[in-house]
């Protein structure tokens, strides 16, 4: 990188190693240091690499915002799909390891930033982050999706199209890594890690890395992930047909079986029970402190086919959703979230507001 993304960090101010140790109770095949650092002669300033480090994720991100920019100026950026990826991460003393030759967290964790077109992810939830679990080899069948391919059937790996519509929506049940004979599987909650015949079990449901293997006392749950090491695993999700379950009255989407004055589908994707007219969308509407209106209503984090978009009009003609700012999703329990916008135009105007489908 060049000198301007090193000046970009101070080496007294550096993000510190985290976690500092190695797990405690972890088998010594996952944790023992490779000899990956031998090969980086004259390192040994680890503070300096630290630095370098940044430094060149900095200068890398740059490239990336030229090639965006670029792709605006040629008219091209709503034809094109951007995918920023990196095959693992690395560890900078983290555990007290150098390098990227482990499966916990630090080792595997890496980028994978997709920018599709806005009619696949709209503007207003451009950048949110996803939390679902997903695999390097769902790329491929995600941007043949996205391009209009079938991949072939001896293609492994997941869509993520449904997750770029909407952030919100549930990722893999697991995702596998193995670096030589260790073997590990990362569920939202958990890492199971196999080497030398042993499993190394880690709560990673309110930290995100590995601090003390507890698999003694969870046999049950070390077992069944046991079980489930080497089998890929798949998106979970419901399409609208599932949702409709064979009912007649629920067959057509565009249909509103209940007469509550929402369609088939939008009680799908909001979450209400499209057989009873008192569950039916509703949004809520409150102002914040400087007296800004916010907008909240009700979605489904499963819906693998349809989502709801929100937008505002000041006339009910023209619709966008560009004067939105994404402000929360708070968990709800059973799929439901609750997304939350503020308006972010000047205030003075009156303002409608809709949610649509977006398939």
């Amino acid at each position: 990188a060049p000198k301007k993304y090193f000046d970009l960090y101070d080496p007294a101010t550096l993000a510190p190693a985290n976690p500092t140790g190695r797990p405690t109770g972890s088998n010594s095949s996952t944790t023992g240091q490779s000899g990956e650092p031998a090969a980086y002669a004259g390192i040994g300033n680890r503070d300096a690499m630290r630095r370098a480090y940044f430094a060149c994720v900095s200068y890398m991100d740059a490239q990336v915002g030229k090639v965006l920019d670029e792709l605006e100026a040629l008219g091209l950026a709503d034809n094109t799909v951007v995918v920023l990826w990196g095959d693992h991460g690395w560890c900078l003393d983290d555990y007290g390891l150098l390098g990227k030759h482990v499966v916990l967290e630090r080792g595997v964790e890496s980028p994978l930033i997709i920018r599709a077109p806005q009619s696949v992810n709209p503007k207003v939830y451009a950048g949110l982050q996803s939390e679902g679990v997903v695999e390097t080899i769902d790329i491929y069948p995600t941007i043949a999706e996205l391009c209009g391919l079938t991949p072939p059937a001896s293609a492994a790996g997941s869509s993520l199209v449904p997750m770029l519509r909407n952030p919100f929506a549930s990722g893999k049940g697991h995702a596998y890594s193995r670096f030589g004979s260790v073997t590990s599987l990362r569920t939202l909650d958990w890492r199971l890690i196999n080497a030398g015949g042993g499993n190394d079990l880690y709560d990673l449901s309110t930290f995100r890395y590995e601090l003390e293997d507890i698999s003694s006392a969870n046999p049950d749950i070390t077992n069944e992930l046991a079980g489930q090491l080497g089998v890929q695993a798949g998106r979970t999700g419901t399409t609208y047909d599932d949702w409709a379950a064979g009912d007649p009255s629920l067959a057509d989407p565009l249909a509103d079986a209940d007469s509550d004055g929402a369609s088939n589908a939008l009680e799908f994707v909001r979450g209400t029970n499209g057989l009873d007219p008192a569950s039916s969308p509703s949004v809520e509407v409150s102002f914040d402190s400087q007296g800004v209106a916010v907008f909240s209503f009700t979605s489904t984090a499963s819906a693998n086919d349809l989502f709801a978009l929100p937008s505002i009009s000041t006339d009910l003609l023209n619709w966008a959703s560009d004067d939105l700012e994404f402000l929360a999703a708070d968990e709800l329990g059973d799929d439901l979230m609750s997304l939350s916008f503020r308006l972010s135009t000047p205030a003075g105007q009156r303002h409608f507001f809709r949610t649509s489908l977006l398939d």
